[in-house]
């Protein structure tokens, strides 16, 4: 990301200080907070905490504090795609595990060689059905 956005940062914080959050995108300061745990691993291929990094990515690109502030404010029911968990979720099983090269593969393999989750290869597989 650095080549991309030159002042990006992401902060690896200890389990202590961020509680239960897993990963934190501040796109206005250009930086991502992930807790410690998360990014150990994501090193270790561990398919959850690839998927946290990457929901982070997609809130980093894809959602302003105005964006945000208006998601968790509305009064009213909103449609997943306008939602930003959504939003991020989407994003990041789309970064993770391409439908484009998915075709011919089951849910599991989608697992193996993509190292996603059982939920994202079963999402994902429905996008190439």
């Amino acid at each position: 990301m650095p080549l991309v956005f030159p002042k990006f940062n992401c902060e690896i914080v200890e389990k202590a200080e961020m509680g239960t959050i897993l990963g934190l995108a501040c796109p206005e300061k250009n930086v991502i907070y992930l807790r410690e745990d998360v990014y150990d691993g994501a090193v270790d291929d561990i398919p959850m905490h690839r998927f946290t990094i990457a929901h982070e990515i997609g809130h980093f690109f894809m959602h302003t504090p105005k964006t945000v502030g208006f998601a968790r404010n509305s009064s009213t029911k909103i449609p997943p795609f306008f939602d930003i968990e959504w939003q991020a979720n989407t994003f990041a099983a789309e970064l993770l595990a391409p439908p484009r090269l998915l075709k011919g593969l089951n849910r599991k393999e989608i697992q193996k060689v993509f190292g996603v989750s059982a939920k994202v290869a079963e999402i994902q597989s429905k996008q190439i059905s």
